[in-house]
């Protein structure tokens, strides 16, 4: 692996376009850097990306799956009558577990296999006498558990639960609920516990010990992203700011903020740095730096002093250097 992937610490800041940014210190300890359409990407919609144990960057865009090495990218697409091949362009989410990624596209999810090389769509069971079929619903949230649980949250199809070495899913049901449901965003927090939010319902959370889904607070009806922190807070990012969950006392609020503002209030993802700051990637706003000591807010925008700036300020998502499966 050359040393340039290497060198890529803690966080990589997706927006629209791939965007780097080695946030282990300050904002303005590392310079921004830029992946696109020019050095190989397949497309400049970014809407995902994972560092798998070889030490490969998968990045989902809205025109294909690109394997990044540091110096060059190789791109996975559909082709025309091969069922081994990327089962749609359109990948929303992309994880994975040893030697498998598991994308999730605008056709359902399908995972891609290092041995063989090959993709290879995941399966469910409408019921226990029928025969697998594939899971064609959106993927909207896919992530992976320290159990090996491969959790799929869909447009409609409601919820999947599979194993990284098994392509047979389940599908979940809803208590109180029949019909189709939506998937939004999926969390875990560090007592292994699952956490789903799930559209015109509210925040859920899956229990183990009889295999269903239970609402735990219906305040809010839609959500961009979920984040579970160490104290027990579960974070919503929504398209009116950011709320809390204290998953120990029950209560829930809005969270205020110092007294600086959000550049934008469409907050698409949520991360903690390692020195207790609150990393907010927005739509249209960049990224908002909250110390939550200080409680000041640091930005970084397109309009950020140069070599440390946005290529735009369009959709941001984070995801951690340091995580080896789970999404």
């Amino acid at each position: 692996m050359t040393r340039s992937i290497r060198c890529f610490l803690k966080l990589f800041v997706l927006l629209g376009l791939f965007i780097c940014y080695c946030g282990n210190a300050s904002a303005s300890d590392h310079p921004v850097k830029y992946l696109g359409i020019e050095q190989g990407l397949s497309n400049n919609a970014v809407t995902g990306i994972y560092k798998d144990s070889h030490g490969f960057m998968w990045i989902s865009t809205y025109d294909g799956l690109n394997r990044y090495d540091g110096s060059t990218v190789r791109i996975f697409r559909n082709i025309w009558g091969d069922n081994t091949s990327l089962n749609n362009n359109h990948s929303n989410k992309v994880t994975g577990y040893g030697n498998r990624i598991f994308v999730g596209t605008q056709k359902g999810p399908v995972y891609y296999d290092y041995a063989s090389s090959r993709f290879f769509p995941m399966l469910y069971r409408t019921s226990p006498a029928q025969q697998p079929q594939k899971i064609n619903f959106t993927v909207k949230a896919l992530m992976i558990t320290v159990k090996q649980e491969v959790f799929i949250g869909t447009e409609d199809g409601g919820l999947f639960i599979g194993h990284v070495n098994d392509s047979l899913c389940i599908q979940l049901k809803l208590a109180k609920l029949t019909g189709k449901y939506t998937v939004q965003a999926i969390t875990a927090d560090a007592s292994g516990a699952v956490w789903v939010f799930i559209r015109d319902v509210g925040l859920c959370t899956y229990q183990r010990a009889n295999g269903r889904l239970k609402i735990i607070n219906a305040a809010l009806k839609s959500a961009n992203c979920l984040f579970s922190d160490s104290n027990g807070h579960i974070w919503i990012g929504t398209n009116d700011g950011i709320f809390q969950y204290n998953r120990l006392t029950g209560i829930f609020s809005k969270y205020l903020y110092p007294s600086e503002k959000l550049t934008s209030d469409n907050v698409m993802d949520i991360r903690f740095s390692q020195s207790h700051e609150l990393w907010v990637g927005t739509n249209g706003g960049g990224i908002n730096i909250i110390d939550t000591l200080s409680r000041k807010i640091r930005y970084i925008t397109s309009t950020s002093p140069s070599g440390f700036s946005l290529h735009s300020d369009a959709i941001v998502w984070f995801t951690s250097m340091t995580n080896r499966g789970h999404g």
